[in-house]
């Protein structure tokens, strides 16, 4: 009876959720694919959505011109900022892994795509290098306020490991996302190459599954890099590890290079390490710093963002073989008198039963 009640609260709350919004959509997705960069442009987008809410994390590098580079002496422009947003749906993309007792809700079939559309409400925390066109770039970043993006989505895979794919009605850049307000309507369909998201816990997601120690507690750190993999040679990685082990104030032999993946270039790290408040707070300051401000770099790459978190280890459990512990044999006379009593137990509730409905 518990387990059939939880179950309805379930559906109940699934059924509640649909009306107002996506009860799948919440949490951080990166945007995968716009780390291929080229002579002039390089984007890097995560979303982080909560319900009805959006906020969008952008960086942006692009090739200064020969006289925009002797003014300001530096090679590229990057820029990193935040606009928020407000989530309507006209349909929820189908959520096959869902058993829907009444059937699929119009719009949700098979091969049917959710139609979502954001309407931008601010833009925060601009941040550009060089400084001199901070106030030219934040100008052109206010301007999509109160603009919208009508989009067409749907999910691929399963809760676990949720991935999106996604095409909105304004043009695409080259390596780059959907912008605010260049169309007032949805896709006619679904392209053949949309943009392909990946739910995870930080803007540093990549399809590429993570592969963390499993048996030792420590923290976990993702370090995304402006650069294509090819760039990022073994002698640039050890460069890294030591100038982030400087940066973090901990010890480089212990921080351990797990693996190196696209999107646009991630380095995941680990740091064995029992939980620590004074370990937390460096952590946290050194992220934040990295993550929001521009002009920051590891040996030559400039960063888009750092995030880590603290993972316990996993547990293991060796199964008793005391002589207490091991399965003790049955007795067969033992074994019969218990299924007897159960089937008379049986017999006796169905003729009570049979007698009531006589």
């Amino acid at each position: 009876m518990d387990a059939l009640f939880g179950c309805f609260v379930l559906l109940a709350c699934l059924a509640a959720a649909t009306e107002h919004g996506d009860p799948f959509i919440s949490g951080t997705w990166a945007v995968q694919g716009l780390g291929q960069l080229n002579a002039t442009f390089l984007t890097h987008v995560c979303l982080r959505i909560n319900g009805t809410k959006s906020s969008e994390t952008w960086y942006m590098q692009t090739q200064l011109t020969k006289e925009q580079q002797e003014n300001f002496h530096s090679d590229v422009l990057e820029v990193k900022y935040i606009i928020d947003s407000d989530l309507s749906f006209n349909v929820t993309s189908p959520t096959p892994w869902v058993y829907m007792p009444a059937g699929v809700p119009a719009g949700q079939e098979e091969g049917s795509p959710g139609m979502m559309q954001f309407t931008a409400t601010a833009v925060r925390e601009v941040h550009v290098f060089p400084d001199g066109l901070r106030e030219k770039m934040t100008e052109e970043r206010k301007k999509y306020i109160g603009r919208a993006r009508y989009c067409l989505y749907e999910y691929t895979g399963v809760p676990s490991q949720l991935g999106m794919k996604m095409a909105c009605s304004s043009s695409k850049p080259q390596d780059g996302f959907y912008r605010f307000g260049e169309a007032e309507e949805y896709p006619p369909s679904m392209p053949a190459e949309p943009v392909v998201l990946s739910k995870g816990k930080t803007c540093e997601a990549s399809s590429v599954p993570a592969i963390w120690p499993m048996m030792q507690a420590g923290y976990r750190l993702e370090l995304a890099l402006a650069t294509e993999m090819e760039a990022v040679t073994s002698d640039s990685k050890r460069v890294i590890l030591h100038e982030l082990a400087t940066k973090l104030e901990v010890s480089e032999s212990r921080l351990e290079l797990v693996q190196v993946v696209p999107g646009s270039v991630v380095l995941r790290m680990f740091y064995g390490s029992p939980r620590s408040s004074v370990v937390d707070s460096r952590f946290s300051a050194v992220s934040s710093r990295y993550t929001s401000q521009t002009g920051e770099h590891f040996d030559r790459f400039s960063v888009i963002g750092l995030s880590y978190e603290w993972s316990p280890a996993t547990e293991v459990v060796v199964s008793d073989t005391t002589a207490d512990g091991r399965l003790q044999p049955v007795p067969a006379p033992l074994m019969l008198g218990v299924c007897m009593l159960g089937v008379g137990l049986y017999v006796v509730v169905l003729r009570i039963l049979v007698k009531e409905e006589s």
